[in-house]
């Protein structure tokens, strides 16, 4: 390890070094009793809610659906939707709806990809397979929302006003690095906001009129990257979710964050709090999938597989999860996960 020296006073070695011994204080605490383990949960719950600044936002709106454009595919409907979150706040989504209706309903959330939204619903845009349309196509109602500040969501638009072109050197930040600093002046969480919105956008889903969509016996989730990170957290804090497909992202800070990795994936002090793999450790006994490329090296799923697989054995649940190591690369592979999904949802 580096250090810092009078020659060399980096402070990134000083952090390495003061981090070697670092203890999060409510990681999973493994092979406690089930007492122990629920109050653990409860204890994690609520300091998240803190973290992710859930309890600043409030409590998430029941959105009106806009259809702006709908378009007849071989056995679904997609339709361009959008929908006010906050006063002023609009998300873009595609709605997919199965011809066999009411159709169980996931969340299908996009990393950071050209086309957003549109990576998860056309095959010629997608990072491997357009998992929105292959649910879909199954039989599953789809919601796939462009994430804030990204794709439609993340465009500087027309008004110079918002961030002069005279301003800054070439190029202009945008997407998360913008988003992350006006959220963080006005001490929101990224990731928070995203996961609020993510919240109301499940009560519309149950808001629909009868007859489209079941969403009795819970929501499916399922991401890529970004979208994975957004699904682990989704999963573990909202009881809503029955089951979900953690894809390209399962992993841990220090193997990633700590490193330097997207900002949108650094909620003030969560390392003090919890790791990643703890997140998915709250959400068990549920239902989980993951899936990792042999080749996307830059997301080592070790040691946060056997720490998630650990949590499941301790609640006796090991059926419940289940990791696929597929040949290639940062991509949603889907051969596996996406029937299991489907077929777990259309029981």
């Amino acid at each position: 390890m580096n250090r810092a020296t009078p020659e060399q006073p980096v402070t990134a070695f000083y952090l390495d070094a003061k981090y070697k011994d670092h203890r999060r204080e409510y990681a999973y605490p493994a092979g406690a009793s089930r007492n122990a383990i629920e109050n653990w949960r409860r204890a994690l719950t609520g300091e998240l809610r803190r973290v992710f600044t859930l309890n600043d936002l409030g409590t998430p709106p029941v959105p009106r659906i806009q259809v702006l454009r709908e378009t007849q595919e071989a056995c679904y409907t997609r339709q361009l939707i959008a929908y006010e979150v906050m006063d002023g706040n609009w998300v873009q989504a595609y709605l997919l709806l199965p011809e066999k209706r009411p159709a169980p309903a996931a969340l299908c959330l996009h990393g950071h990809f050209m086309g957003g939204k549109d990576s998860v619903v056309f095959a010629d845009k997608a990072a491997g397979v357009a998992f929105g349309h292959e649910l879909a196509a199954r039989g599953v109602a789809v919601l796939a929302p462009d994430i804030a500040g990204l794709a439609a969501r993340g465009q500087w638009g027309s008004n110079t006003r918002d961030v002069p072109l005279t301003y800054c050197i070439p190029p202009r930040e945008g997407g998360c690095e913008l988003l992350f600093r006006r959220l963080n002046h006005m001490g929101i969480d990224i990731t928070g906001f995203r996961v609020f919105e993510l919240m109301a956008a499940i009560n519309m889903l149950e808001a629909m009129p009868e007859g489209i969509v079941d969403t009795s016996g819970g929501i499916g989730c399922a991401g890529l990257s970004g979208g994975c990170w957004l699904t682990q957290v989704l999963t573990a804090m909202d009881g809503r979710i029955r089951a979900s497909i953690l894809s390209g992202y399962f992993t841990t800070f220090t193997q990633t964050a700590w490193l330097g990795h997207c900002v949108c994936h650094h909620p003030f002090g969560i390392g003090n709090l919890c790791d990643m793999p703890d997140l998915t450790a709250l959400a068990t006994p549920k239902p989980q999938f993951v899936e990792a490329g042999s080749e996307d090296i830059n997301y080592p799923v070790e040691p946060a597989l056997s720490q998630a697989m650990s949590a499941y054995k301790d609640m006796q649940a090991e059926r419940e999860f289940h990791f696929h190591l597929f040949n290639g690369g940062h991509r949603f592979d889907g051969t596996r996960s996406i029937p299991w999904l489907s077929e777990l949802l259309l029981k």
